[in-house]
């Protein structure tokens, strides 16, 4: 509901709004600028890095009113607050033996996840399921060969470990994400951006001085993002076809901006006004790819100023 006020406030803002308007994916939208999108807040992956912080208090924090009660978390949540997170066993009475990371810096539930769906008890401590072997006892049941395989290397793991689970000594917990140690939001949140490429042309476009609605025009274009006649036909909705300036090629974002003769006179101009030969058509190379056409420019430059 809130993404969806979100939604239609950026594109249609008092107007009507429909799916035609969304130019770019949601989603994307949402990644920071560095990695193509538009910088905005991702509730889904802020509310997710905000659960996380219940985890961490349920270890670090056990006088919370809410101490032993049960999470609002899933099992990413869990997975990710693993992946975060690194735990030195002591006396296994807090380590989760599934879901925390003890196992060389791992959780078994992430390294062994067909045993842990087929195991029957998955909220042991350590030193509960230590005892006894409970932990053999709940996944030795309707073994085949492959979970038998499994069952085999995670012993072998386990015994490596040489736990002793003695004293007093509490387990430690330590956040992987900071030189600190120490829980952070903004670490959650950009550890769920892990694996995005970052965008070529994201610096050049929104580092350079100029108004925000340039900038977010610009950021359109180099996505393709921008209503031109080709783009309406794919939809086929009512559209020119010809670029109404040179009324003789289909208007494509790259033409508008680039191959039509008016525009190369205004580039010409600019480059005139700005004393910056790469602004001049005749300096650029041969691409029908906007982002490269894009990028040139400020190749060009940076070799000049060198």
């Amino acid at each position: 509901m809130v993404d969806n006020t979100r939604r239609r406030f950026l594109w249609a803002g008092n107007q009507e709004y429909h799916g035609g308007k969304c130019k770019v994916n949601w989603l994307k939208t949402c990644l920071p600028t560095e990695l193509g999108g538009l910088g905005i807040l991702d509730l889904e992956r802020f509310g997710r890095a905000l659960r996380l912080l219940w985890l961490w208090y349920a270890w670090t924090n056990p006088e919370k009113p809410w101490a032993g009660s049960e999470l609002l978390v899933d099992d990413t949540d869990r997975a990710l607050f693993a992946a975060a997170t690194r735990v030195q066993v002591h006396n296994g009475r807090k380590a989760l033996f599934w879901n925390s990371s003890w196992l060389d810096g791992q959780a078994p539930a992430i390294l062994f996840s067909l045993l842990y769906k087929h195991g029957k008890r998955k909220n042991r401590t350590v030193s509960a399921a230590m005892t006894g072997n409970r932990w053999v006892k709940d996944i030795c049941y309707n073994l085949t060969p492959d979970l038998l395989t499994k069952f085999f290397v995670l012993w072998e793991r386990i015994e490596a470990q040489q736990l002793t689970l003695d004293g007093n000594e509490e387990d430690q917990l330590t956040w992987e994400l900071t030189a600190s140690g120490l829980y952070s939001t903004n670490f959650a949140y950009d550890f769920q951006l892990e694996g995005h490429t970052r965008s070529p042309v994201a610096f050049n476009t929104w580092k350079p001085w100029g108004p925000s609605k340039c900038k977010f025009f610009v950021w359109l274009l180099l996505q393709n993002r921008i209503w031109t006649a080709d783009r309406l036909l794919l939809r086929e909705w009512p559209n020119c076809y010809f670029c109404p300036l040179c009324e003789r090629n289909l208007e494509t974002a790259f033409h508008l901006v680039a191959e039509c003769p008016f525009s190369k006179q205004v580039w010409l101009a600019a480059a005139a006004w700005a004393n910056c030969q790469s602004l001049s058509p005749a300096c650029w190379t041969n691409t029908q790819d906007l982002q490269p056409w894009f990028c040139q420019f400020f190749a060009a430059q940076n070799q000049l100023n060198k």
